[in-house]
């Protein structure tokens, strides 16, 4: 799978800085490949969650983080 979308609209996510760190190497192991575009969705954005994605597209992963469904599939379709 080179794109994917996970929704975490109904969850009660809490993102730290290490996490943010590991996630990469999650990514790693998953995909280990960096064409692979990944859209995560949030209820709302926040300071972690833009940290997040910060983290991981500074490591060469493809990934976006959104709070609007629409936008993160138009994304994933380009």
């Amino acid at each position: 799978c080179k794109r994917c979308i996970v929704d975490f609209r109904e969850a009660n996510v809490i993102a730290t800085v290490v996490n943010s760190f590991k996630r990469s190497d999650l990514y790693e192991e998953i995909w280990g490949d960096h064409s692979a575009r990944a859209a995560r969705l949030f209820r709302e954005l926040n300071e972690d969650f833009q940290f997040l994605e910060t983290v991981n597209r500074n490591r060469g992963w493809n990934v976006r983080i959104f709070d609007d469904y629409d936008a993160a599939i138009d994304w994933l379709l380009e």
